[in-house]
């Protein structure tokens, strides 16, 4: 096809859905990218927790894999910890972290602008995008013991296993004094 038939084929198309086919074949590019380290982990995150069925004899985080000591596998090894995690110790983190006096709630909400900053800033996104989404798929997998807790202690407990992930998962780039703050937030 000559230059001049592409020209006046693609004068035809509207600008709109040029630019969303170039647009989308920049992501697709870069999301193969991006997979492709992923590939060369021993366990990609995506496998191991959404991999476990209910009926999977309950873990430890002993039973985890140490000695991969990537930000990634930190990451996904705070998940699969508090996956095997019953509800009571979800609901104790989020009763925790409810509760903190105003001086522990700002220094808090400051460390989780910072790590939000450094995930846009240099996190890749599709990495970014699973740790958030493997939350709730650990929720979901803690062994339900029969604790009720509210809505609000449920997503405050959601929210600290999240940041706590993503801390990890950006631990190069993120000041020390937020990764202790948000990271050892879960050690309980």
């Amino acid at each position: 096809m000559s230059a001049h038939i592409l020209l006046a084929t693609l004068a035809t198309v509207p600008a709109s859905a040029l630019v969303a086919v170039g647009v989308l074949g920049v992501l697709s590019a870069g999301l193969r990218r991006r997979l492709a380290p992923a590939k060369a982990t021993k366990t990609p995150m995506h496998e191991s927790i959404s991999g476990r069925s209910r009926a999977a004899p309950a873990c430890a985080p002993d039973d985890l894999d140490a000695s991969d000591d990537t930000p990634r596998a930190a990451a996904h090894r705070c998940l699969d910890a508090w996956a095997c995690r019953p509800r009571a110790d979800w609901h104790a983190l989020g009763e925790l972290h409810g509760r903190r006096d105003e001086h522990a709630m700002r220094s808090r909400e400051v460390a989780e602008l910072i790590l939000e900053g450094v995930i846009v800033h240099r996190a890749e996104p599709f990495d970014a995008w699973l740790v958030r989404d493997l939350v709730h798929t650990a929720w979901h997998m803690a062994p339900d013991d029969g604790t009720v807790m509210s809505h609000e202690v449920e997503v405050a407990a959601r929210r600290v296993v999240e940041h706590a992930a993503l801390a990890l998962l950006v631990r190069d780039w993120l000041p020390g004094e937020d990764l202790a703050l948000l990271a050892g937030a879960v050690r309980t």
